[in-house]
C-alpha cells in the first residue's frame, strides 16, 4: 500500500501506518505518517463502489461551502488495489475530547461544534449538487425501531427493547412543527469530529442525510454528556451557541428524546458481546468495550429515562440512581456500581 501511494507521489517515503483505536462499524481507521505529511487511510467493510464515491464526493462539496472537513488526497471506490474501497484523507492534528475536558477547553470545544454545525445546516440543500437520503420525522423514528429490533435481537434484551419501542410510539403521536430541512451529519458527536487549533473538522460523514437540524442537534447534545458526564453544562452550552447562530430550533425536546433512544439502542447492543458485535468490531475492539460496560450501563439507564420523561438532569439524575433504583434498573444492571 505504502508503495503504490509513493509511486502516484501522494505519501513520501519512508513512512509508517499504524492500526487506530477508533474503528467504526463502516470500517478500520489507520494512521499513515511519513516526515512530511499525516494521513487518515480508512478502508470499507461494504464494497459498495457508490457509497464509498458518495461519501469522498461529500468530503469535496462540504470543503467548496466552507464546512471544516479533511481534504480527501485518493479514492478507491472500487476496492481494486487493496481488496476493499479505501478513502485517504488528511489527518488534522487534533485533541481528544478527554484531553481538552482535563485542560479545560471543553468550552471551546462545543462552541466550535455549534459552529460548524451551524455552516453545515446553512447548506442550501437544493443547491448542495449531491444526492443523499432524506428523512423525515417518521422515517427516523422508523429507523430506530428498525435498529432497536436487529440490534437488541442480539442482544437478548427484550425488556429494553419493551421501553424503546414504548417510547417511541408515544413520540411518534407528537405534532411536529420541523425546521428548514439541511444536510445533517447523522452521527455527530465528539468521537466523529476532530478539534484542531481552535476548529472542529467533521469525519465519518457516512450517515450524512438531509433532514432536520434538531436531530444532529439532539445527538450531539447527548453525546457530549456521554463523553462529559461530570460537566452536562457543556451539552446544555452546546445547544445556547447554536441557536445563537442559527436561530431558536423547534421541537427540540422531540428530537432531544429520539436521540437518546438511538443511543439506548447501541449503547445495549455495545454493552455485552454477541456474535453481530464480534463480526462487525472484531475480538479486540469488543474486549475494549466491555472494559467500559459499567458506564455504558448508567448512560443507558439516563437515556430510556430522558426519553421517557424528557428534561432529565444528568447531576440530579446521577444522585438520584446512587440511592434508588427501580426494578427495572435493577434488572438491566443486576451488579450496579455508582460510577462517579
Amino acid at each position: 500500500m505504502l508503495k503504490y501511494l509513493a509511486s502516484k507521489r501522494i505519501v513520501a517515503l519512508p513512512a509508517e501506518i499504524t492500526n487506530l483505536d477508533s474503528q467504526g462499524l463502516s470500517g478500520h481507521v489507520y494512521s499513515v505518517d511519513s516526515n512530511r505529511e499525516h494521513y487518515v487511510l480508512k478502508f470499507y467493510r461494504d464494497k459498495n463502489e457508490k457509497k464509498v464515491s458518495k461519501v469522498a464526493s461529500i468530503y469535496k462539496h462540504l470543503s467548496s461551502f466552507g464546512v471544516p472537513v479533511p481534504k480527501v488526497y485518493f479514492v478507491d471506490a472500487k476496492g481494486e488495489i487493496a481488496r476493499k474501497p479505501f478513502l485517504l484523507m488528511q489527518k488534522p492534528k487534533g485533541e481528544k475530547f478527554s484531553s481538552l475536558l482535563k485542560t479545560h477547553k471543553g468550552k471551546e470545544f462545543v462552541e466550535a461544534l455549534a459552529l460548524t454545525l451551524h455552516k453545515l445546516h446553512s447548506i442550501d440543500v437544493k443547491n448542495f449538487g449531491l444526492h443523499v437520503p432524506s428523512n423525515a420525522f417518521k422515517e427516523t423514528v422508523s429507523e430506530i425501531k428498525v435498529a432497536a429490533q436487529v440490534l437488541l435481537s442480539f442482544s437478548m434484551a427484550p425488556l429494553v427493547f419493551q421501553k424503546i419501542y414504548t417510547a417511541l410510539s408515544k413520540i411518534s403521536r407528537r405534532p411536529v412543527k420541523g425546521n428548514t430541512l439541511a444536510l445533517l451529519h447523522g452521527d455527530c458527536g465528539p468521537d466523529n469530529v476532530i478539534y484542531s487549533n481552535g476548529t472542529v473538522y467533521l469525519i465519518d460523514l457516512e450517515s450524512a442525510q438531509i433532514g432536520d437540524p434538531a436531530y444532529d442537534l439532539g445527538y450531539a447534545y447527548h453525546a457530549i454528556k456521554l463523553g462529559a458526564p461530570s460537566d452536562p453544562w457543556l451539552a446544555e452550552h452546546f445547544i445556547e451557541s447554536y441557536e445563537k447562530l442559527h436561530g431558536e430550533i423547534a421541537d427540540l425536546e422531540t428530537y432531544k428524546q429520539l436521540s437518546a433512544l438511538k443511543l439506548a439502542v447501541f449503547l445495549r447492543f455495545l454493552r455485552d458481546a454477541n456474535l453481530l458485535s464480534l463480526t462487525l468490531l472484531g475480538l479486540k475492539k469488543t474486549l475494549n468495550l466491555l472494559a467500559v460496560r459499567k458506564q455504558f450501563s448508567f448512560f443507558l439507564n439516563y437515556c430510556l429515562t430522558y426519553a421517557e420523561k424528557g428534561g432529565v438532569n444528568l447531576t440530579n439524575w446521577r444522585l438520584h440512581e446512587s440511592k434508588h433504583h427501580s426494578p427495572v434498573q435493577k434488572r438491566l444492571q443486576p451488579r450496579r456500581q455508582t460510577l462517579f
